[in-house]
């Protein structure tokens, strides 16, 4: 008896929880706001050049592109008809999400955008979203691998934590990526919690999941797409950084700042905000960088990287809510 009136307080208090815990984020970010001075930061911002804030938006431009390309050829493999332009379109929007919640788990809206615009099931939906979000966080984890070997004498346990995480993201995807696999695993693990009744419709969405997925082959072009927008993303926060005179070799600075972007993964903070910067800080004082430099370095390629897109992707929302008789894109 004394169980079943604890449980629900269990519940409730991992609710509230779960509420709370994207605002530390936000916490840490008023924190560095008071501890590195306002006064300081608002500062640096002034201080930047407007030829550097062009060039950065020049290299935003080409990396969201080049993401859209990325994703339609995913697509294309796929046999979903789609056009990039539309593609184009619903990662902006993805963009818009992004920054408004915990972990980018925001950029997953594209799973109803995809199957509303091109009329498949909601299972290839999920796995083109969730194939190109895995091409893209494998990326970043290697890229952030790389970054912390630079500093494995200052941090080696910043390596081996990165290390672990992305073994077990690549033996997960490496065994997903098979049919056979997946099914077995799902066989295994999740179908035994679904009533008898069900089994059946279930194992059929199994199988629409891995409906015209691409061979490893298939996916060697998305890939080097993808690298290649991680790296004009370091560039463009470089650019930032460069017109701070930052006294960092290029390859360090942009490689270190991609371990920052994996913090800002962490469900903690809404889009990232204050953990991503908080980490950078705490990174560049190797190289003697002035905290109130670093923020603003971090903020800024965040806003024209992540907030401008995404803002340009809530009024494609805006217009798409309020069009009369416009269903589509």
């Amino acid at each position: 008896m004394k169980f079943q009136n604890y449980k629900p307080e269990i519940i409730n208090f991992l609710y509230k929880l779960i509420k709370f815990i994207p605002i530390v984020g936000i916490i840490i970010f008023i924190y560095l706001l008071i501890n590195i001075g306002i006064e300081k930061i608002i500062d640096a911002f002034l201080s930047i050049p407007i030829i550097f804030l062009f060039i950065a938006i020049i290299l935003m431009i080409i990396r969201v592109i080049l993401s859209s390309l990325k994703w339609w050829s995913i697509s294309r493999k796929q046999k979903i008809d789609i056009s990039l332009f539309k593609i184009f379109k619903i990662l902006l929007i993805c963009f818009f999400y992004e920054s408004i919640t915990p972990a980018s788990i925001g950029s997953f809206i594209g799973i109803y955008y995809i199957k509303k615009e091109s009329k498949i099931s909601w299972q290839k939906s999920f796995t083109n979203s969730l194939l190109d979000n895995a091409i893209d966080f494998i990326i970043l984890m290697l890229l952030g691998l790389i970054g912390s070997l630079l500093i494995f004498n200052y941090y080696p346990e910043i390596f081996y934590m990165l290390f672990l995480i992305f073994m077990i993201i690549i033996i997960l995807f490496l065994f997903l990526m098979k049919e056979k696999r997946g099914n077995w695993l799902f066989n295994f693990l999740i179908k035994p919690l679904f009533p008898l009744k069900i089994r059946d419709k279930i194992d059929k969405s199994v199988e629409l999941l891995y409906e015209d997925l691409p061979t490893f082959q298939d996916i060697i072009l998305p890939f080097f797409i993808g690298l290649s927008v991680w790296i004009i993303f370091g560039l463009q926060v470089y650019t930032i950084a460069y017109a701070f005179s930052v006294n960092i070799p290029i390859i360090s600075f942009i490689f270190i700042y991609y371990i920052s972007l994996i913090a800002g993964l962490l469900p903690i903070s809404v889009g990232g905000l204050g953990v991503r910067e908080g980490v950078l800080v705490f990174l560049l004082l190797i190289f003697g960088v002035p905290p109130a430099t670093t923020f603003v370095i971090s903020l800024c390629s965040h806003i024209i990287g992540n907030i401008f897109p995404g803002f340009i992707g809530g009024l494609l929302l805006i217009r798409k809510t309020y069009s009369i008789g416009k269903n589509n894109l």
